[in-house]
């Protein structure tokens, strides 16, 4: 916690930053009742670590924009409804939670958070994710289980780091084709959905070591489940049409 401990303006080795300069650097008051947070808050222009968690918060200042060193930001467990546009203003974030909230729609600005590695938004009302969330280009986890998904954007076959997408407890009656350009998806949860077909791209991920399609009773029962059986289909496939290619040349 040294690293925390760095106020430029006092010795007291127990302080994360003085109020009156603007040097704090954590920023905890989770568990409290707050209903608002005071715009004054984008003053902290040292601040890296917010967590505002499990109080009453229905929205967030638009000020908050105005914390460009920011680089983790936790508002889980709130009443928040909207986040605000000037959140894509938060050019250091790497990790956003706001999952237990009544979020209905992210804002499309979150495709400017460039830095961001890890998304977190389960417990939510979402009923889509926006176009914008395929320009995540730093994006290794998005954990967005238990919202009201319908659907994925084909701009998440975008995120070329993503190693983990977990959609669980959704709405999802289909999978983009894009997912097959996942090149470093490793774990894929589409437990409890309403998938009806899975794409044969999936076969395409080469480092996908866990899928979970558990929950989608509409699944063909003798189609492939898991990872090794996406890739051993999709290889089989892919012979057959090389070889009906090569016989269409042999009549010619």
């Amino acid at each position: 916690m040294d690293e925390l401990r760095d106020c430029k303006n006092c010795n007291n080795k127990d302080c994360y930053g003085c109020n009156d300069c603007n040097d704090r650097i954590l920023l905890v008051c989770s568990y409290n009742r707050l209903m608002s947070l005071p715009a004054e808050i984008g003053q902290l222009n040292q601040l890296q670590k917010l967590n505002c968690s499990y109080n009453r918060l229905m929205s967030l200042p638009a000020e908050i924009g105005q914390l460009s060193q920011l680089q983790k930001l936790e508002c889980h467990f709130n009443k928040l409804k909207l986040l605000p546009p000037e959140i894509g203003q938060l050019s250091q974030l790497r990790m956003l939670w706001c999952s237990g909230n009544l979020l209905t729609a992210l804002p499309p600005e979150i495709g400017q958070l460039s830095q961001l590695q890890g998304l977190t938004c389960w417990n939510n009302r979402l009923i889509s994710l926006p176009a914008e969330i395929g320009q995540l280009s730093q994006l290794l986890k998005l954990d967005c289980c238990n919202t009201r998904l319908t659907s994925l954007p084909a701009e998440i076959g975008q995120l070329s780091q993503l190693q983990v997408l977990k959609c669980s407890g959704n709405q999802l009656t289909s999978l983009p084709a894009e997912i097959g350009r996942l090149s470093q998806l490793q774990e894929l949860n589409l437990r409890r959905n309403k998938l009806t077909s899975l794409p044969a791209e999936l076969g395409e991920l080469p480092k996908l070591k866990h899928l979970d399609v558990s929950g989608n009773d509409k699944l063909p029962a003798d189609g492939p489940q898991t990872a090794g059986e996406f890739r051993d289909a999709w290889a089989r496939n892919f012979q057959n049409k090389t070889k009906a290619a090569e016989n269409r040349t042999r009549n010619v």
